[in-house]
């Protein structure tokens, strides 16, 4: 887990990208995987982001509602029409 905690603020996006799907197939509940989901939701990436709102179902197994209600708001609120888009799809 120490290293999913180290790659997620790699400089490289694709990088967090490949962390966000790894965490995302894990399925598990532990802390550092909803840190590191928490993370994704608001990256300085659009695409990370759009991959973040992409998978918002999986995302939302693992969070609590107020905590994926809240991070689906600011997807909406995202600068990237794309990130938006792909939020209400």
């Amino acid at each position: 887990m120490q290293c999913f905690t180290s790659l997620i603020s790699d400089t490289n996006e694709s990088v967090r990208q490949v962390v966000l799907t790894n965490c995302l197939e894990m399925q598990e509940e532990s802390s550092t995987v909803l840190n590191v989901l928490k993370g994704c939701a608001f990256d300085k990436s659009w695409r990370i982001r759009y991959a973040f709102a992409e998978n918002i179902m999986t995302v939302s197994t693992l969070k609590s509602f107020e905590t994926i209600v809240l991070d689906f708001i600011q997807l909406l609120r995202d600068v990237e029409p794309e990130v938006r888009s792909i939020a209400i799809d």
